[in-house]
């Protein structure tokens, strides 16, 4: 198992007001918002979700795991199945390599957060070590050759500690919906780590499936006045001098379409969050550029399925 085993698993932070910030206010005291009330939950529903939590961390000097993972605790049906979404999202972002599961799935038809947190946590752990011991060796192989050559003396590289760093949790509901994001940190040798992750995960409380259907088809070309604007934002708060003449300096994009994020846009107390993955639109040094457009300004873009979950 290489140091690549497990970069392709699953924080640049928001510059915007709005963007990944946590409260539970409800969609109608956005500033944004212009509707009415929102309908009526199923009746086993709370208004606001119980959660539960769990935790693992392990460290050694060849890597450390940490996994901390915020989930509904209710026994609805409704917080039953965003747990499971939850679950199954961990699942992916650690138990893969290139498509290859290298870890097999927890198995509990009604998953315990804290018990899976447990056995992905110690699974991960193992793998990752494993990872960091066989690259250790074969560096200090290779530099004992490398001394030999030169006929300098050997001396022993450091140990480079790999990591895994997940993070689930809630950033925000309302009575119709609520929104958890996924943040990953990889590190397995190199120059420097992944930040990867999902953004945000939008689950509405009508059925505890995750919402999706944000935009209306092709779009993109619409909405350009808009990403530019957002984009200049995020780089502008980066102190850089940026101006929309001069963001193309700052993008790593074929042509001059900005493309929509590979992740799907999530909603927030003021307005529609937009968030790229590393490198998806620009260089490392830049981080994952996000920003959030203001509800009155996004509406003519969205779904009527996305309207009314918003209850714009």
């Amino acid at each position: 198992m290489t140091r690549q085993n497990l970069c392709y698993v699953l924080l640049a932070a928001a510059l915007c007001s709005c963007g990944g910030k946590k409260t539970d206010a409800p969609a109608s005291e956005s500033v944004d918002s212009i509707a009415a009330q929102p309908a009526s939950l199923p009746a086993a529903v709370p208004a606001k979700l119980k959660l539960t939590e769990g935790k693992y961390k392990k460290s050694d000097k060849h890597c450390e795991v940490s996994i901390k993972v915020e989930a509904p605790a209710g026994d609805d049906v409704v917080s039953g199945n965003i747990r499971k979404a939850l679950l199954d999202a961990l699942d992916k972002a650690l138990s893969f390599e290139g498509g290859t599961r290298i870890i097999s799935p927890y198995k509990d038809a009604a998953p315990e957060v804290k018990a899976a947190v447990g056995y992905y946590g110690a699974e991960a752990y193992k793998l990752l070590k494993a990872s960091s011991v066989e690259d250790h060796t074969v560096r200090v192989v290779t530099a004992k050759e490398m001394a030999i050559e030169q006929g300098v003396e050997f001396e022993m590289p450091d140990v480079m500690q790999y990591q895994i760093d997940v993070e689930i949790e809630k950033e925000y509901e309302t009575e119709k919906y609520c929104v958890f994001s996924l943040d990953h940190y990889v590190y397995s040798g190199g120059a420097h780590g992944s930040s990867l992750g999902v953004g945000g995960m939008t689950f509405s409380k009508s059925d505890g499936k995750r919402f999706t259907s944000f935009l209306k088809p092709s779009v993109v070309k619409q909405l350009q006045p808009l990403l530019r604007k957002g984009l200049v934002s995020y780089f502008s708060g980066q102190d850089e001098n940026v101006t929309e003449a001069t963001l193309g300096n700052m993008l790593q994009i074929e042509g001059s379409l900005i493309p929509l994020p590979a992740d799907t846009p999530y909603p927030s107390e003021k307005g529609l969050v937009f968030r790229y993955g590393q490198y998806e639109i620009a260089c490392y040094a830049a981080g994952k550029p996000e920003f959030c457009i203001p509800y009155s300004r996004i509406k003519p873009y969205l779904t009527s399925e996305a309207i009314a979950l918003l209850g714009l």
